[in-house]
């Protein structure tokens, strides 16, 4: 496998690890809510709504999740680098790290990350011209029993092994966040940004081409 490729790979599998370990920080840390999932939200604020509550806390990330795909999208239109939009994460994630506890501030380090997932999921969506997503895994799952029923009948077919791992990666870092959190609590948000220095210094390296096969 040529190294580019092998790039794309780590890089789309680092992504997917902060994907899952953004939601579980979130749910466990800052009162129950997902920073990505919005469904899940979007559930909780209907569930409440239907017992005549209008919970803010539900339906701000919610908000906050589309103003940052649509920051992503003109960023992109400008033609600007992925290495910019991965920037401001980073800054936003590191910004997180200072919010103290509280339900109010709970809220907003939740919106704060929503921004941050948001623009994960729309500038890094592709691997080797293979779409994905970074930030949940109900359509992973989806490519990943397509994709083993196409295996069956034709094994060349190996984004069986991609998806698998992408769901893998994202499970296990829900994982990591639980036990970071029961240690450090609100601090293991730090793994996030630390992965995205990783991730942005692989970007550079590589003159801040885009991940996606060319």
């Amino acid at each position: 496998m040529k190294k580019q490729a092998i790039t794309q790979l780590i890089i789309a599998f680092l992504f997917t690890f902060c994907g899952g370990f953004c939601d579980a920080y979130t749910l466990i840390n800052r009162g129950g809510l997902y920073s990505n999932m919005q469904t899940g939200n979007l559930v909780k604020f209907s569930i409440a709504l239907g017992d005549g509550k209008f919970e803010l806390m539900f339906f701000l990330p919610i908000i906050f999740f589309c103003l940052g795909i649509l920051l992503a999208v003109l960023l992109n239109k400008k033609k600007k680098h992925n290495a910019l939009i991965l920037i401001i994460m980073l800054v936003i994630s590191i910004a997180s790290i200072f919010i103290p506890t509280g339900d109010t501030w709970n809220i907003v380090c939740v919106c704060a990350l929503s921004v941050v997932g948001a623009m994960q999921f729309e500038a890094f969506n592709v691997c080797l011209t293979t779409n994905y997503t970074s930030t949940m895994c109900t359509n992973n799952m989806r490519l990943l029993m397509e994709n083993a029923v196409n295996f069956l009948s034709d094994k060349k077919n190996k984004k069986v092994f991609f998806f698998l791992t992408i769901i893998l990666c994202f499970a296990i870092g829900a994982l990591i966040s639980a036990l970071l959190s029961k240690a450090i609590s609100t601090y293991a948000i730090c793994v996030v940004s630390a992965i995205y220095v990783a991730i942005l210094i692989i970007l550079l390296v590589n003159k801040n081409k885009p991940i996606e096969a060319e």
